[in-house]
Parts: C-alpha cells; sequence; structure tokens
C-alpha cells in the first residue's frame, strides 16, 4: 500500500512537473509575442510620415477627425495609438479627407501617443 502510494505521488510529481515546463514555455512564447507587437507600435517616431504609419497601423472605426487620428495595428487590432500630423503649409484638413498614398507623405507625424489596448472600433 506506502509502495502504490508513493509510485501515484511520484507519478503525479513527474506530471506536474511536465505541465508546468509545458505552460512555461507556452506562457515565453505568448510573451514573445506580445513584445514583437509592442515593439512594432513604438517603432512610430515624430517625423514620419503618414505612409510610414501606415505600413503598421490602419484608421481605427468609428468617428474621427481629418486626417484620421486613431489607429490600430495590423498585427493585433487591440494595439491602438493616438497620432497627431503637421498639415503642410496652405493645406486644409479636407484636402486630406481621404485616405490616400497620394497625400500619405505630405503628412508628418508630431505626436504619437504610448500604445494602450482598446476594442477595435466598428462603424
Amino acid at each position: 500500500m506506502i509502495k502504490t502510494t508513493l509510485l501515484l505521488a511520484c507519478l503525479a510529481s513527474a506530471l506536474g512537473a511536465g505541465a508546468l515546463r509545458f505552460a512555461a514555455a507556452a506562457d515565453d512564447d505568448q510573451r514573445r509575442w506580445l513584445a514583437a507587437r509592442y515593439a512594432e507600435a513604438v517603432s512610430v517616431r515624430p517625423g514620419m510620415s503618414r505612409r510610414d504609419l501606415r505600413r503598421l497601423f490602419r484608421p481605427d472605426g468609428g468617428l474621427q477627425t481629418i486626417p484620421s487620428s486613431r489607429y490600430v495595428l495590423k498585427s493585433c487590432a487591440m494595439i491602438k495609438v493616438e497620432v497627431k500630423f503637421e498639415l503642410p503649409e496652405g493645406a486644409s484638413r479636407e484636402d486630406f479627407r481621404d485616405e490616400n498614398e497620394l497625400v500619405d507623405d505630405r503628412l508628418k507625424i508630431t505626436e504619437v501617443s504610448k500604445p494602450y489596448l482598446e476594442p477595435e472600433a466598428t462603424d
């Protein structure tokens, strides 16, 4: 009886240790994935163009200013940033109503918020 109990205890301990190693490995994978997404999000800096921003981000849904100020990371739509742009001299916001590549190079980023988590807005 004692041998059976000891055998079961050793087996449970070995299985538990294996499960913990598996959980730790999965946790490490998730941390690495999230760290990579965070690195993408913080790579956008003032002075970059909207074209640079749109390589990694797309405009969030919902009501927004012109040009859009809230962007979601393409690789993880829950990660967002708020962006402010400097309009070129003589331009109005109406000139940038459409999100198109012809004007993306003319809009320069002046401020970028820290990345934050929020569900994606839908129209």
